[in-house]
């Protein structure tokens, strides 16, 4: 059973605390095979006004975030329930 482990960033569009949880035995193998150390996950959520929005995220080993950035997704897209 692999180890879960957690980090914490805060979004810059909606100033929320995000928490995500990683499964280290993955974790550890997809930054072994990564060229320079990081690995990118995408963290979607509700954001602004309850439109879903996305964050593409740089971790390293250690599950420290090293970066983000914030998606802009079209201006047409509606509230989902």
């Amino acid at each position: 059973m692999s180890l879960l482990k957690e980090a914490t960033y805060q979004c810059t569009a909606c100033n929320e605390l995000r928490t995500l949880s990683f499964e280290m035995d993955k974790h550890v193998e997809k930054t072994s095979q990564s060229a320079n150390g990081l690995v990118m996950y995408s963290d979607v959520h509700r954001c602004v006004g309850g439109f879903l929005g996305i964050n593409n995220l740089r971790v390293d080993h250690n599950l420290h975030i090293r970066s983000f950035e914030h998606l802009k997704l079209p201006e047409y897209r509606r509230p989902s329930e």
